[in-house]
């Protein structure tokens, strides 16, 4: 999530400059003070510089917005949310207004309060990726994933060469099980770098789920290949190799992940690939252990 302030005044130009009449004993200085506080992230320094031309300039634009930014800086977003609050209507129509206060939901853990602002910056920017990157984070933490993956389209379209929107786009895709549109995209990233073992999972799972067995057997290999721990691609390559028939070779994948086994599947296809290989005994014990999983009340025989 890109929290960092200093990103959020690149991407704004949020220091301003106050110019007007009224001013306070050297305001131009102070102004500058402020700004190379923020630059040398002193936000505290500049937060208290802030409030002070706020006392003498309470109606000059910018100040109080600058203010918001400081306290955001520093970990104080409730305060910097109070602040923005404060803001007069006219300044509230920039994106850096609503970019900011959505920030600040989400980093008190409100992403549902911080969709609606990062809507408004997007509907002011939309090309600014920051924004709709925010965006994607907030409708992922408030569970709205069919809006996420549509974000996330939209944010691949605008940059294309993303291989880490691409990813995300692809995860959200494989996890809602939207396979036929995950495996592309998946494979075009595998094809830039086939040593991200979640990237092979990913695409040998989907490619399993939509009956290209043989496909999947190359990727889920290749995935515990790289990552001899990732327990989920072993239980899937074991159970890709037990339905091709290969079930000597599914045997030391499915035992590998039998800790992962909270239905009884995993057991279940033990149990049939060590019958097919003739181990009786290990067979039967594999389905009593399925049978005592399947005790559970949550617990389902599997396809």
């Amino acid at each position: 999530m890109l929290q960092a302030c200093t990103l959020a005044v690149l991407a704004f130009g949020a220091l301003i400059v106050v110019a007007g009449k009224g001013f306070v004993a050297d305001p131009t200085e102070q102004m500058k003070q402020a700004k190379q506080a923020m630059l040398a992230h002193r936000y505290d320094e500049a937060a208290a510089i802030y409030k002070g031309l706020i006392k003498a300039l309470p109606n000059e634009p910018g100040l109080r917005f600058n203010l918001a930014l400081a306290l955001h800086s520093s970990g104080q977003y409730r305060e910097a949310i109070q602040e923005l609050e404060a803001i007069q209507p006219a300044e509230q129509e920039k994106a850096k207004f609503w970019f900011l206060l959505g920030l600040g939901y989400l980093k008190l853990e409100q992403p549902r309060k911080a969709i609606e602002p990062l809507r408004h910056a997007k509907e002011l920017e939309p090309s600014n990726l920051d924004v709709r990157q925010e965006l994607v984070a907030a409708l992922l933490a408030s569970g709205y994933r069919t809006q996420e993956i549509a974000e996330l389209r939209d944010l691949v379209i605008l940059s294309p060469a993303d291989r880490t929107i691409q990813a995300k786009l692809a995860k959200e895709l494989w996890t809602s099980r939207n396979y036929e549109e995950a495996i592309p995209i998946l494979e075009s990233l595998v094809a830039t770098n086939q040593q991200q073992p979640d990237w092979q999972f990913e695409l040998g799972d989907a490619l399993f789920a939509t009956g290209r067995v043989d496909d999947a057997i190359v990727h889920l290999r290749k995935a515990v290949e790289l990552a001899p721990s990732l327990l989920p691609a072993h239980a899937k390559l074991g159970e890709a190799l037990l339905q091709a028939g290969e079930s000597a070779a599914a045997i030391p994948h499915l035992e590998v992940a039998e800790s992962l086994d909270a239905d009884g599947s995993i057991h279940f296809e033990l149990a049939t690939a060590y019958r097919r290989v003739g181990k009786a005994e290990l067979a039967s014990r594999a389905l009593a252990q399925y049978k005592e999983i399947q005790k559970g009340p949550s617990s389902s025989r599997p396809d």
